[in-house]
């Protein structure tokens, strides 16, 4: 009989086919996310400490991390002796004057930061508005040299793109399952570098996060006569 010896078609031939289309969206996507995380270009993301309410634009610590390419590649942490002895929000971030009279001045600090942020796009952080003052404050305080980079603001970004409710630094990094030991020691930096990054995965450009300009702060601060020498 004519086709007797004919092979029956395979059954699993659309389940195949299926199965191929899957994949290559798979890949397609996986591709894309990796173009956009290089495309996203290197931030500095910035957590300034501050030591007061009455002086609270004095920084007495700096958490820094670099990121490229979607990922945490070099991290900064350095204690600031503010210029006063009377230090607040101990009971936050559990440091005392005793931990903070040794430490270098903001002054002495900058290069240092400076250089750390080279060459970067911008600076990012969480409520940046207030990071930008603090840094802001400091340099017009000192005689600092401004940075001169955009800031992007992680908060802005969360507000634009998450669903209702709290948008603080430990709620949004709840959100993302991102771990978070708060007010220590780069922990709240590197949250909001890869909150920045989850973001941007989901969609949302720099741009939409970036603050806009503001200029230089009105007032300098109120600093001591003695500073910075030590205060014993």
């Amino acid at each position: 009989m004519k086709g007797e010896g004919a092979k029956a078609p395979v059954a699993h031939t659309s389940s195949f086919v299926q199965y191929r289309t899957l994949l290559r969206k798979d890949i397609t996507r996986e591709f894309r996310t990796r173009d956009m995380l290089v495309s996203m270009g290197i931030y500095a993301v910035l957590v300034l400490l501050v030591y007061g309410a009455a002086l609270g634009t004095v920084a007495r610590g700096a958490d820094i991390v670099r990121i490229s390419g979607g990922q945490i590649r070099n991290t900064y942490y350095k204690l600031i002796r503010p210029p006063s002895p009377v230090i607040l929000f101990t009971w936050v971030h559990g440091l005392t004057w005793e931990d903070l009279r040794n430490a270098p001045t903001f002054p002495e600090v900058w290069p240092e930061m400076a250089s750390f942020m080279d060459g970067v796009s911008g600076l990012v952080a969480h409520n940046a508005t207030f990071d930008r003052s603090v840094l802001y404050g400091c340099c017009e305080s000192f005689g600092c040299p401004y940075p001169g980079l955009p800031f992007y603001d992680t908060l802005k970004g969360a507000r634009r793109s998450l669903p209702p409710g709290s948008k603080s630094l430990d709620h949004v990094c709840s959100y993302f399952q991102i771990k978070l030991n708060h007010h220590q020691a780069l922990s709240d930096a590197e949250a909001c570098a890869r909150i920045f990054v989850e973001l941007q995965k989901r969609g949302l450009d720099a741009a939409s996060m970036r603050l806009k300009s503001a200029g230089r702060p009105r007032a300098r601060l109120p600093l001591g006569p003695d500073h910075p020498s030590p205060v014993r």
